[in-house]
């Protein structure tokens, strides 16, 4: 089973959060 990093799943985080205040932001 291939399991995510916690890096990597904390950068998909960070885009997430990213996009999100972007689209609320514009």
């Amino acid at each position: 089973e291939h399991k995510e990093l916690p890096s990597v799943q904390m950068q998909k985080r960070d885009e997430r959060s990213d996009r999100g205040e972007r689209r609320e932001r514009r």
